[in-house]
């Protein structure tokens, strides 16, 4: 029998950011006035000329976070001064060396060294060139002494790209954490070098402090930043968006009667130590996480389960709601809550409102469930209501440090519409709503019987009786005609195995065929009607737990699936035509007659590799007699073969053999996307770290993201140079992949995760997805990149095509110059740049010119290899000469 659960309806769930200081963002803007200040502005990659902002009192910062931009520039000055004190500073430049040069203009010289210094107010760096700055000296200058100004110091630290904050390349957040993200109370003073030399590598931010004898450091914090996803009913994946800027994000719907059903949580910049937890309240499970479940944390005071970050909590294909949550913030050294932060939340509830719990929310205090109140749960009070079968469809959520006043959510009520004239219309309309809101949902229907069937009546007989305009505006009727098929049917629901998708019915049954001969014998295809797909299921199941069970032996063969909840009839199953069994022998010996001969095998074929997986598999298991029955020559033609494709295997684990301005080259021919030309020393960078193999990462990234262009489901802005999915991933969608906060930790990201395969430890924090296919029977068995196809991806083809036809030509690309490269890398970046606009106006007119001159001045060879790049410039102006 079924509970008569109300239904639940949205999603909404909210997050809020304690002190975020992303990117372009920062909070505690600090004026002072009276003080020796600092100002100015960088010239940042893509941004152009960036201005400065206060981070803390006396700190200022210069650049942006996140964005994988590097700082190309920056002019600086004092305000508030003493007397006779200057600021001088210099910089080290991509291609130029130290900066400023002898014969640059507001230059003061040491006359210790005779080094040359900037002067405020002046421009160091470059415009138009793409250069890098790669490292920063600063001093505070006595015009009387010409030598530092006693009784101030002037400090700085810079974020370099993969190292983090830091000084160098020894003291930086990368090195002295294993985490680029943390932050490190590492400065250089008073003309030190800031940065690096020799590693091509950019800077992307600066903070910088003057600190006199009666002032002390400030500690410069970047903000803990708070995200996450819920997965709503009828929305899916929702990500949480923010409500009260740089304080409070919301996850979810407001307005819909959507149920939450699950979600996800993490924290970025946390400060040293720092993890978040949290646990739900869910119908029909209780509280989760449940024993045995993964990364979770154990209170030691009272041994309840706490969900880390990333962790997925709820479900998904059940349509159960999130009655309540828990949330804390936890020191890993102390394992106990983090001192000087709390975190606080409230839910909205059905009916309810805003609020904390069945007392005190807004209908309870207010009498109107639509009107704000304040009243939030924090460090691990539940939040929420159980037993009541009430769904949570948002949550609200915020980091507030000791001694921070919170910004309010809303001081307004939000007042309920004018009355409509119309009023009798309406509550006829909400009436029906509401009686098709008391019938239970169809997936949760165990039994038909006469009660649900004379339900299932009485609101038919009451949406029949309202007008046609009436019946309209009956927003949730799909639930009422989802009921009445469900009755009419008979059919059964089921927790399906969910291979893959194939548009060919031949296709799909030629797919059923391999999964029962790797043992899954239960498999079938279902045609999909409303979307003309083949679904290719590996097993059905009554419950979810025999689905999940399934699933995880299914993951331990080397292959993936999702679970999906479908109703269909016995009928509607779709299997290979049986076929009489032959022997062992037989089958091995018709397979090796398909090889060809090893002498003329000169690179890898999927078939041929197929085969001979298929043969060995084959030959282990038989017995000795059926191995007696084979011809010797044929045994000896199998084992030569098979040694041949070892052979010529590639190793994901090894050195290089190409360089990066090789792989670059081969790229600008294939005419690829700048920001994918410019990732390329990453690759190399975490091949120092990892000892894989960067070139065949690159390529990969290639085939994945059709060269940076992304023309797949996966967007530019995902950073996402894999293809790696989210860790509830249940499809191919755009939202079923991750996304990664830049470039660079994108590549970290495909690092790692190919590290899973060959057995290689992962840099920094993995993504969610890591910890899922950790737990595959193959992880740390894949030591050759031919092997990829069938685990990686379900085409077994797949790593062999990614040295067929993209690492082998890298090996046989004569790279550029550095000179030329440059050149080159200019032009592109201008088209890209243009390109990726989309809408040009008639102000773009000039930048396009400006590519073109510089296209036009390229050598003869130069231009033709940027052939392709030549036409995408054409049609951006024939777009312009039409506007």
């Amino acid at each position: 029998m079924f509970g008569r659960s109300v239904i639940s309806k949205v999603l909404i769930f909210v997050m809020i950011l304690g002190v975020i200081f992303s990117t372009g963002i920062f909070a505690e803007v600090y004026n002072a006035a009276d003080e020796v200040t600092i100002s100015g502005y960088g010239h940042v990659e893509t941004y152009s000329n960036v201005n400065s902002e206060y981070i803390k009192r006396l700190v200022f910062r210069l650049g942006t976070m996140g964005k994988g931009k590097r700082i190309e520039g920056l002019s600086l000055k004092l305000t508030n001064p003493p007397a006779n004190m200057i600021l001088v500073y210099r910089g080290h430049v991509q291609g130029h060396g130290d900066m400023p040069k002898a014969g640059s203009q507001n230059v003061w010289k040491d006359p210790k060294d005779g080094s040359l210094w900037l002067k405020s107010n002046g421009y160091i760096g470059t415009k138009g060139e793409s250069k890098r700055i790669e490292g920063i000296q600063l001093r505070l200058i006595d015009t009387r002494t010409n030598s530092d100004y006693k009784g101030y110091k002037i400090e700085y630290q810079v974020h370099m790209a993969q190292y983090g904050w830091g000084i160098d390349n020894r003291s930086n957040a990368l090195k002295l954490t294993g985490n680029p993200k943390a932050n490190v109370d590492k400065w250089q003073s008073n003309g030190g070098f800031a940065g690096t030399a020799g590693e091509s590598r950019r800077i992307e931010a600066i903070n910088v402090r003057i600190i006199s004898n009666n002032t002390s450091g400030e500690e410069v914090y970047d903000g803990i930043k708070f995200s996450g996803s819920g997965h709503v009913e009828s929305y899916g994946n929702l990500n949480g968006e923010y409500i009260v800027e740089g304080v409070t994000t919301r996850l979810g719907t407001m307005g819909k009667g959507k149920r939450i059903e699950g979600l996800s949580l993490k924290l970025t910049n946390p400060p040293a130590n720092m993890i978040l937890v949290y646990r739900g309240h869910v119908q029909g499970h209780g509280d989760m996480p449940k024993a045995g479940s993964q990364n979770v944390w154990k209170d030691p005071k009272d041994g309840s389960l706490w969900l880390k970050s990333n962790g997925y909590i709820g479900t998904k294909g059940e349509s159960k709601r999130i009655e309540g949550i828990q949330l804390r913030l936890i020191d890993t050294r102390t394992n106990s809550d983090y001192k000087g932060y709390k975190i606080e939340y409230q839910v909205h509830m059905a009916q309810y409102g805003w609020g904390i719990d069945n007392r005190s929310n807004a209908l309870k205090l207010t009498g109107n469930p639509k009107r704000n109140v304040d009243k939030w749960k924090s460090n691990g009070a539940f939040a929420g209501t159980a037993g009541e079968s009430r769904r949570i469809e948002a949550i609200n959520i915020r980091i507030v440090k000791d001694g921070q006043a919170p910004k309010p959510v809303d001081p307004k009520p939000i007042d309920p519409k004018p009355t409509d004239p119309a009023e009798e219309d309406k509550k006829a309309v909400q009436l029906v709503i509401n009686l098709i809101d008391t019938l239970p949902e169809v997936e949760e229907v165990q039994e038909i019987d006469d009660s649900l069937k004379k339900q299932v009546q009485v609101v038919r007989i009451a949406y029949d009786r309202l007008t046609l305009d009436q019946q309209k505006r009956v927003n949730n009727v799909y639930k009422l005609t989802a009921l009445e098929d469900r009755i009419k049917s008979g059919s059964n629901g089921y927790y399906c195995v969910r291979y893959s998708i194939n548009r060919d019915k031949v296709n799909a049954v030629n797919n059923i065929q391999m999964l029962m001969d790797r043992g899954f014998k239960n498999a079938f295809a279902l045609y999909i009607p409303e979307n003309d797909w083949y679904w290719m299921i590996v097993d059905k199941f009554e419950t979810k737990q025999d689905a999940d069970r399934c699933l995880q032996n299914f993951r331990n063969a080397g292959l993936d699936g999702v679970i999906d909840n479908r109703e269909f009839k016995v009928s509607d199953e779709i299997r290979p035509e049986p076929t009489a069994p032959d022997s062992p022998s037989n089958k091995f010996v018709d397979i090796v007659n398909l090889l060809p001969e090893p002498s003329t095998i000169a690179q890898i074929r999927a078939d041929d590799k197929k085969r001979v997986e298929e043969a060995r598999g084959i030959y282990d298991n038989m017995s000795g007699d059926e191995r007696t029955s084979i011809p010797s020559n044929l045994i000896d033609k199998f084992l030569a073969v098979e040694n041949k494709i070892q052979s010529l295997k590639t190793p994901i684990i090894g050195t290089t053999k190409a360089t990066i301005l090789q792989a670059q080259t081969w790229a600008i021919k294939k005419g690829a996307h700048f920001r994918y030309i410019d990732i390329a020393p990453t690759y190399w960078y975490y091949y120092g770290q990892t000892g894989i193999n960067p070139e065949i990462l690159y390529s990969q990234a290639a085939k994945e993201t059709n060269f940076g262009r992304y023309t797949g489901s996966v967007r530019p802005y995902m950073n996402n140079w894999a293809g790696i999915k989210t860790a509830n991933s249940t499809g191919d969608k755009t939202e079923d992949h991750e996304s990664f906060e830049t470039p660079e930790d994108g590549v970290r990201a495909h690092f790692n995760h190919m590290g899973i395969y060959c057995g290689v430890d992962p840099i920094g924090t993995p993504h969610p997805r890591w910890y899922i296919t950790k737990t595959a029977g193959w992880a740390g068995t894949i030591k050759y990149i031919e092997d990829l196809g069938g685990k990686w991806a379900p085409n077994i083809d797949y790593g062999i095509s990614i040295m067929r036809d993209y690492t082998n030509s890298i090996y046989n690309t004569q790279p550029l110059s550095e000179e030329d490269f440059e050149k080159v890398q200019l032009v592109i970046k201008g088209i890209c740049e243009l390109a990726d606009k989309g809408d040009l106006s008639i102000e773009d007119k000039a930048n396009v010119q400006s590519v073109r001159m510089a296209l036009e001045n390229l050598d003869p060879n130069l231009k033709t290899m940027l052939d392709y790049y030549n036409r995408v410039l054409q049609e951006i102006e024939r777009k312009v000469n039409q506007i």
